[in-house]
């Protein structure tokens, strides 16, 4: 079908199209657009009248959509999102938390729409990702990000998504954020108290090509990609949801374990908790019959995983407020010295 190319190509028609893939029989008489707010991509509120045929739907919806020009760069980001709420979504059933998705689409431009569940009918709460949260709500999405990774743990049972890119294809701009002029830009946000060698430009991108050799001998499955917590919400009873599936793709589980863990939890918590998450992960994916890492495997691979949130600090402000790269920055950067994550990829 005609997706549409902005905000004001959204109408009655294309919502009745786009609902009646999954509800036929569906009749949008009216649509009134509400708030839109444009950053990667943009997302847009909806109200919508329906006609004969009350579908059960929720009255209130979110369209996101690739539309602004400046996201030329970020529309393969959009059509991953709309991809996944299509094919893979469904697939999830009720062990992983995020929004509903009632419709995917992306046109021969590769322009891309979803049509969404709006959580705040929901009443969740929105994290921001300076926040520190417990750690019986880390544990409830490690549970969840168990769940994920088993379900496409198993080569073959990602090969119906030949779209799905692979999470090492970010390692270009990893890189850039440890040249040597950039690095040095940004390096005054760093804390007291860390490895020295983490302030060093050379041996910081010496060790990420260690990480990024290392990774390629880990189990590779789905990941989230970006499981930071501005990327989740909060339900009422406390529980945890992942949203923002632009970043999803193939890669090691521990991708979104150690990025997730280590940037939710502050650093006392961490401390005390990590041991104990990482095994709940690894018994969440033998609970599902997979050939879990064992503990010294999934241990060594979190303490040199340190580096992927470390590299936050590097951000620029173009890209993330600088609040978010000094608070991931400070929390991974402690995480790294604790655990010598630097001596875990260069031995010393």
């Amino acid at each position: 079908m005609r997706l549409p190319t902005g905000v004001d190509d959204i109408d009655a028609a294309f919502l009745t199209a786009a609902l009646s893939e999954r509800h036929r029989g569906v009749r949008v008489d009216s649509v009134d657009i509400g708030v839109t707010h444009s950053g990667t991509s943009s997302t847009v509120g909806l109200t919508l009248k329906f006609g004969r045929n009350d579908p059960g739907l929720p009255e209130r919806m979110l369209l996101k959509g690739s539309f602004a020009q400046h996201e030329f760069a970020t529309g393969d980001l959009s059509a991953v999102e709309a991809r996944f709420y299509r094919e893979i979504a469904p697939l999830l059933g009720d062990e992983v938390n995020l929004p509903i998705g009632y419709f995917g689409g992306v046109d021969a431009n590769g322009r891309a729409v979803v049509v969404m569940e709006d959580l705040t009918d929901r009443e969740v709460e929105f994290v921001e990702a300076t926040d520190a949260v417990a750690v019986d709500e880390v544990a409830q999405g490690i549970e969840q990000l168990a769940a994920l990774h088993a379900r496409f743990w198993q080569p073959d049972t990602l090969r119906p998504f030949p779209w799905l890119g692979r999470i090492s294809d970010i390692v270009a701009i990893m890189r850039y954020l440890v040249s040597p002029g950039h690095f040095a830009h940004y390096i005054h946000r760093s804390c007291d108290g860390i490895d020295p060698a983490l302030t060093d430009c050379t041996s910081v991108a010496a060790a990420l090509e260690a990480m990024f050799a290392t990774d390629e001998a880990l189990p590779q499955t789905l990941v989230h990609g970006d499981p930071h917590l501005g990327n989740t919400f909060r339900e009422r009873d406390g529980g945890p949801g992942f949203l923002d599936w632009q970043f999803v793709g193939q890669g090691p589980s521990i991708w979104d374990v150690t990025y997730y863990l280590t940037g939710a939890l502050g650093p006392a918590d961490r401390r005390s908790a990590e041991r104990d998450l990482l095994e709940l992960y690894r018994q969440g994916l033998t609970a599902r019959s997979v050939a879990a890492p064992s503990t010294d495997d999934l241990w060594l691979a979190h303490r040199r995983h340190m580096l992927h949130g470390y590299l936050s600090l590097f951000v620029p402000v173009e890209s993330q407020p600088e609040s978010f790269a000094v608070s991931m920055g400070e929390r991974f950067g402690i995480a790294a010295t604790d655990l010598d994550t630097i001596g875990a990829l260069l031995p010393r």
